[in-house]
C-alpha cells in the first residue's frame, strides 16, 4: 500500500475550472474503485492538491496519466510512501473545493507534508484533514 499527495496547476484557460473538477471526480470515482484507488482531491485557487492511496501498480499508472494529462500543469509530489494500511476506506474520490480568497503555495504544502512526514502521521486521512485546515486558515 502506498500514500502519494501532489500539487499541480490548472491548465485549461478555455473551460471552466468547476466544470472540470466535476468531470475529474466522476470519472475518478468510477475508476478508482475498479484500481483499489481512494483518496480525496482539494480544488484551491486554481491548483489541484490531491492525495491518494493504493497498491504500487495502479498509483503509477494513474500519476503517470495525470502528468501526462493536459487540464495539469507542473504536478510535483509533496509525499510518496508506503503506508500500512488505508485511510480513506470508503472514499473512491472525495471532492473539496475551497473557494479563491485562499492563498497558499507549493513550499507552505511542502512544510506542512514534511511536518506530517516526521511525526509519523502516515494515514492519508489525517493528511487531508491537515491540508483542509490550513487552507481554509490560509487566508
Amino acid at each position: 500500500m502506498r500514500l502519494i499527495a501532489y500539487i499541480s496547476d490548472y491548465a485549461l484557460t478555455d473551460v471552466d475550472p468547476r466544470m472540470v473538477v466535476d468531470a475529474i471526480v466522476a470519472a475518478a470515482a468510477h475508476a478508482n474503485v475498479a484500481r483499489g484507488i481512494t483518496g480525496v482531491l482539494f480544488f484551491v485557487n486554481n491548483k489541484f492538491v490531491q492525495i491518494l492511496e493504493g497498491e504500487d501498480a495502479p498509483l503509477t499508472q494513474l500519476m503517470k496519466n495525470i502528468e501526462s494529462d493536459r487540464r495539469h500543469k507542473n504536478v510535483t509530489r509533496l509525499i510518496d510512501k508506503p503506508i500500512v494500511q488505508r485511510g480513506f476506506h470508503n472514499w473512491s474520490m472525495a471532492l473539496f473545493c475551497i473557494d479563491n480568497q485562499h492563498y497558499f503555495d507549493k513550499k507552505m504544502l511542502r512544510l506542512l507534508t514534511k511536518g506530517f512526514e516526521e511525526n509519523d502521521l502516515l494515514r492519508s486521512d489525517v493528511l487531508a484533514y491537515y491540508y483542509k485546515a490550513a487552507f481554509e486558515a490560509s487566508v
